[in-house]
């Protein structure tokens, strides 16, 4: 029924009439919402890879500990195989300098080359850790879940000729799994492998080949350059303030200005805030393309109602002959608009959801890596049906005033 005379016509009639609309329509409903689920998908897979991998990389730092410090040569941003580009080295003398900061727990040095290893007759790039078997530089490679040992054991003091290897190394870089007791080909001398690594899912740290430094420049430049030192903080210090201990020592050791320092430090919250603000650009980036689709969306919506406006002229103009008031005419043409948004809004969310599922799927299988993770809060999307459903009602104000505004004379004769 379509109202019950002047009183007008009730929330369930606006309902009913709108779906009833859409229902006789269904190629064109199906095409007028194409332009918003696919805006809505592009921003909920956006949000769900990308809440995925900072909560990922956020555990990550957590795991590793918060209160590590890395020092790098200057420009050296990109990780510790970045410090090797870098003509400006650490020494054994900052080192020391770290270690003697007000704060600092253990600190060590690491020289990072990246070369060939070879086991029996093929040859594959690994990344070669070169570091001391010091007590404090151990204390600081164990308290790492980077380097933790899967089988056999981790280097110790006086190795020579032997080696640690990363899981990609011992599992995946030659034709068969590498054991602890058999040899690899590295600088063309030959190292007894002690232990394998246990997977962590970064491509660096698993196709990592550890190496003692005592006594490795005997076949390797690696003597005094460093290019990677990690210090740890005490537990019940401020990091940030030990952060800046270490820099006052350095800066006095190295005899440079405060401004014009020639090494970085940074704590892993530091490097945690530069990761998420670029997520967070990326996100801002890709959010603006998807909004373009969304407003393409609301365009398609605007003109199926206005299109509606004329198909429906005769009805509306029935309506208003047996009661429908003005405001009955807005609101069901502001509902129909709103559930195209609406509607939109929901295979949007599932398409997204599935899209950023399958995405995170094929890259944690080509990368080996565990961060790419799907996460987000139900609020959120919530949040985005209610947009969706704003949009779609917005699109529909002009047509359906358009629609009130109509004479019931006018409507009656409109062929």
């Amino acid at each position: 029924m379509i109202g019950d005379g002047c009183v007008g016509i009730n929330m369930i009639e606006h309902f009913k009439i709108a779906i009833r609309n859409m229902s006789h329509s269904k190629l064109r409903t199906w095409l007028t919402m194409l332009g918003i689920f696919i805006g809505i998908a592009g921003v909920v897979a956006l949000i769900a890879l990308g809440n995925g991998l900072q909560t990922a990389v956020h555990k990550e730092f957590e795991t590793l500990g918060l209160n590590r410090i890395m020092i790098q040569p200057a420009g050296a941003a990109f990780g510790p195989l970045s410090g090797e580009l870098s003509t400006v080295k650490l020494t054994e003398r900052d080192i020391d300098s770290v270690r003697k900061a007000s704060g600092v727990e253990n600190a060590g040095g690491f020289i990072v080359r990246n070369t060939n290893a070879k086991f029996k007759e093929k040859t594959h790039s690994a990344n070669i850790f070169f570091h001391s078997t010091d007590q404090e530089t151990l204390k600081v490679v164990k308290s790492s879940n980077l380097f933790k040992i899967e089988k056999g054991r981790d280097l110790r003091k006086g190795d020579v000729q032997k080696v640690s290897i990363g899981w990609s190394v011992a599992h995946e870089f030659f034709d068969r799994e590498i054991s602890p007791g058999e040899e690899l080909e590295i600088f063309g001398q030959k190292f007894e492998v002690v232990g394998t690594q246990k997977k962590v899912g970064s491509p660096i740290h698993d196709s990592s080949i550890r190496i003692s430094s005592d006594g490795a420049s005997a076949f390797a430049d690696v003597s005094d350059k460093y290019t990677l030192i990690i210090a740890l903080a005490d537990p019940n210090a401020d990091v940030e303030e030990v952060a800046k201990n270490i820099e006052k020592k350095l800066r006095s050791s190295r005899n440079v200005k405060e401004g014009s320092e020639d090494f970085s430090v940074q704590t892993s919250k530091q490097i945690l805030n530069t990761v998420f603000a670029i997520f967070g650009i990326i996100q801002a980036v890709v959010v603006a393309i998807a909004a373009i689709s969304l407003i393409v969306g609301a365009i398609g919506i605007m003109n199926t109602m206005y299109t509606a406006v004329l198909e429906r002229t005769k009805e509306i103009g029935v309506m208003k002959a047996v009661g429908a008031r003005n405001e009955d005419i807005i609101m069901i043409f502001l509902i129909e608009s709103g559930s195209l948004g609406f509607i939109g809004g929901l295979i949007g969310i599932a398409i997204g959801l599935g899209a950023a599922n399958i995405i995170a799927f094929i890259a944690r299988q080509a990368l080996g890596s565990n961060l790419f993770q799907v996460s987000v809060d139900p609020s959120i999307l919530l949040g985005i049906l209610a947009f969706s459903f704003v949009i779609g009602a917005f699109s529909g104000v002009l047509p359906a005033l358009q629609a009130s505004n109509l004479k019931p004379v006018d409507a009656l004769r409109y062929e």
